[in-house]
């Protein structure tokens, strides 16, 4: 479509960076996400037994629940800076288009699998969790377009292409607004809704330019960063001043930072 209309929705470099990224998350994620033994555990000896059958309305309520919960995981995901690590992968590309969809972390479910585990607890087993993960991922899938404009009676209840592009903004407006996956009611709530404004267009990406299109520079470049910035943090403690402010002293020539004293 991109091509018969003439945009340039697509870099070559970009699209086969995305890809790449996507191929080594397939190969290597089974490696990282915890084993399915210990969802049947919890399910087996904690379930409550509530919703343990498959009708229509329990898988409606599968549905809702699992999104409200995606909805907490990606808006964490963009304040804690281990999440942030696996998450920003995804974020890395400055295009929007179908293969950025694909461009995801092999850390993708390194701690997230935590917050699904009320399910097992409520009694839905894991075939019914991962049917409505599906339909989830489906639907996410198909948001990540610069083909649709604005639909507003659509909008009002549901994630669509307009407010997942303001999602991957680094403009400093739109930053971790726009998490929910389905559902757009719960930024609604929470207080993370941004429209897209007429005189602050979308730039795509994150702030750090990759020095490489390499899936394992994109998919290790987070933690490499959370590492220093954690190393640096320790090393400022020890030798009595902020780690972080020395650093950004020492970046830009000037003096050592002397930590501030509680004043009486």
């Amino acid at each position: 479509y991109a091509w018969w209309r003439g945009y340039r929705w697509y870099r070559l470099h970009d699209t086969i960076a995305n890809l790449s990224t996507a191929v080594v998350m397939v190969l290597t994620i089974g490696y990282f996400e915890p084993s399915r033994a210990i969802y049947d555990w919890i399910e087996r000896h904690c379930s409550t037994g509530w919703l343990s059958q498959s009708a229509w309305w329990q898988l409606l309520i599968a549905f809702v629940v699992l999104d409200f919960i995606l909805y907490w995981i990606h808006r964490i995901a963009h304040k804690n800076g281990l999440l942030w690590a696996a998450h920003e992968v995804h974020h890395q590309s400055e295009e929007m288009n179908y293969s950025v969809a694909l461009r995801q972390s092999s850390f993708l479910y390194l701690n997230s699998w935590l917050f699904l585990l009320p399910f097992a607890v409520a009694g839905f087993s894991v075939d019914v969790l991962r049917s409505v993960h599906l339909v989830s991922l489906l639907y996410e899938f198909v948001v990540h377009t610069k083909a649709f404009s604005s639909i507003p009676w659509l909008e009002r209840v549901f994630v669509m292409p307009v407010h997942h592009r303001v999602h991957h903004a680094r403009n400093e407006a739109y930053l971790d607004r726009n998490c929910g996956s389905v559902l757009i009611i719960w930024d609604h709530l929470c207080g993370t809704f941004a429209s897209e404004a007429r005189d602050d267009p979308v730039q795509y990406g994150i702030h750090r330019k990759l020095p490489s299109h390499s899936p394992l520079v994109a998919n290790l470049i987070g933690f490499r960063d959370v590492l220093s910035k954690t190393v640096r943090s320790v090393l400022g403690r020890a030798s009595g001043q902020p780690g972080e402010q020395a650093h950004q002293a020492k970046q830009a020539g000037g003096p050592p930072v002397t930590p501030a004293l509680p004043q009486a």
